[in-house]
């Protein structure tokens, strides 16, 4: 059996079991935090669904429209995240280079509407300011 022999290797001993037991506590109490967030984010999901659902059956909307809605909201729930994320990440950015980025980011899906494919080519200015202002009208 291996045990510490004199003073300094007891005292090593000692430091080396306090911090394993610290960065374990540590590992722990962030994985629990974590868990707690995820719990919180889902009730708070849940929560606004049953709202919904309560708003929908008080006011009497009908069957095909409340599948409708919530069908439009499970697939736009991801979409929007990325908008989110890209206010999130633009906002720190110099104001000429959040619409730049935004022009590139943002014109080949707008580019399927023959207005904006045309208001791309023929004033890419105008097209920047509008992709830009899209977002920015989003954050309020």
């Amino acid at each position: 059996e291996v045990y510490p022999g004199n003073m300094t290797e007891r005292v090593f001993a000692v430091v080396v079991l306090i911090s394993g037991m610290i960065i374990f506590s540590t590992f722990v109490s962030v994985i629990t935090d974590m868990i707690l967030q995820v719990r919180q984010f889902r009730k708070k999901k849940n929560e606004q669904k049953q709202q919904l659902r309560g708003y929908l059956r008080r006011h009497n909307i009908s069957a095909h429209l409340t599948v409708g809605v919530k069908r439009y909201l499970e697939f736009h729930t991801d979409a929007e995240k990325a908008w989110v994320e890209d206010r999130e990440l633009l906002h720190a950015l110099p104001l000429n280079l959040q619409k730049s980025v935004l022009l590139e980011a943002r014109a080949p899906v707008m580019g399927g509407h023959r207005l904006m494919t045309w208001l791309y080519q023929s004033h890419a200015p105008a097209f920047r300011d509008l992709c830009h202002s899209a977002v920015s009208a989003s954050r309020t």
